[in-house]
């Protein structure tokens, strides 16, 4: 676990730009969501079409307390998420939209998601990590983009060092316990 934990923090001191290399990470360490995840999934080339193709994030994860699926939706950390007015940039948009659309996907294309992926959603939700060390009125502003949408959370790449920070120490206050 301190591996990872070193890992992605190596990523984000060297501002490391390919999306790829957090998305392997945050597959071999998704102990890193903390304990509302079982297990973490990996999603890419599936589907029949292009239109499911299209509708299938990269990531699904099953919820620790009742097995159904949520969508993870990952970006690198150093995405331009606001504009110079301070507004939210084309690319948090995008972004934004996406995880809309697979939501949408999960809910309306649920029965062939489970007949042919193996993959549950019941009320999923989505989590977005994208962006680094926004100013609080930027946090402000996403937090009340969330609210009109309540099935959307976005979480910063520093808020998932603090929070992967978090489970290892406690981690290793057991262990010493023992």
């Amino acid at each position: 676990m301190a591996e990872g934990f070193q890992a992605l923090q190596t990523l984000l001191r060297d501002e490391c730009q390919d999306e790829t290399q957090y998305q392997e990470l945050l597959a071999a360490h998704p102990w890193m969501l903390g304990a509302t995840y079982a297990e973490v999934m990996r999603h890419r080339g599936h589907g029949h079409d292009a239109t499911s193709r299209r509708n299938i994030p990269d990531f699904t994860a099953r919820r620790s307390a009742d097995g159904m699926n949520d969508i993870i939706e990952l970006k690198q950390p150093f995405l331009t998420c606001f504009k110079q007015d301070g507004t939210p940039s084309a690319q948090f948009n995008d972004t934004w939209n996406q995880a809309e659309r697979y939501l949408v996907s999960a809910r309306e294309d649920r029965d062939y998601l489970e007949r042919h992926l193996g993959l549950r959603f019941e009320n999923p939700k989505c989590l977005v990590i994208m962006g680094h060390d926004w100013t609080e009125t930027q946090t402000r502003l996403v937090r009340q983009k969330e609210s009109l949408n309540v099935s959307i959370s976005v979480m910063r790449w520093d808020h998932l060092v603090a929070q992967a920070a978090e489970v290892l120490s406690l981690i290793r206050a057991a262990s010493v316990r023992e």
